[in-house]
């Protein structure tokens, strides 16, 4: 081994305080621009997922889809109550649905109230908005004929009351329920 041994002690005499000065100066210049520069692409980034990738609620789905058909006389009795069929939707390998639950008025429905509870066959997801609007996705019926079970409002006992909607009989093209 040599002994041109590397004191140091003597590294620290070599740089002026304005050469460390300068080196720091741009050090903190580089840091804010890079810093500036991940805080805009992550903001632009946010601002994309919120406008474009952002996942959709059911109502979403079903109001842009195409095809989407809206009915206005399909209204069917369910004791106390009246079950609206609003839309519905092609969405792919699913069929959209908006029912609305029409209460009469002699049923005693104010505000607040909870409206009738609805079950519908064959249900992949399904959102409730408020007490009487009701969006749900469902497996398309093969024979074109959708079973909602409507609890409470006058319909009795926990099998309630069986609203039968035939979509063929409605006119809806066969594309959209096979």
């Amino acid at each position: 081994m040599s002994d041109d041994r590397l004191d140091l002690r003597s590294l620290g005499e070599v740089d002026s305080p304005e050469v460390v000065s300068a080196a720091l100066s741009e050090f903190r210049r580089k840091l804010l621009t890079r810093s500036l520069w991940v805080v805009a692409v992550l903001v632009a980034g946010g601002l994309m997922w919120a406008q474009v990738g952002r996942p959709d609620d059911l109502r979403e789905r079903i109001e842009r889809a195409d095809g989407t058909l809206t009915l206005t006389n399909a209204v069917y009795e369910a004791g106390a109550s009246r079950i609206g069929l609003d839309r519905v939707a092609d969405l792919g390998d699913t069929v959209g649905l908006h029912l609305t639950a029409l209460p009469e008025p002699r049923a005693g429905y104010g505000s607040g109230t909870r409206g009738p509870q609805l079950q519908v066959e064959a249900v992949v997801q399904g959102e409730r908005l408020d007490a009487f609007d009701h969006w749900y996705e469902i497996q398309p019926p093969a024979d074109g004929v959708v079973r909602v079970r409507v609890l409470g409002a006058g319909c009795p006992g926990p099998k309630g009351c069986m609203v039968v909607i035939d979509l063929r009989a409605l006119g809806v093209p066969a594309t959209t329920w096979r």
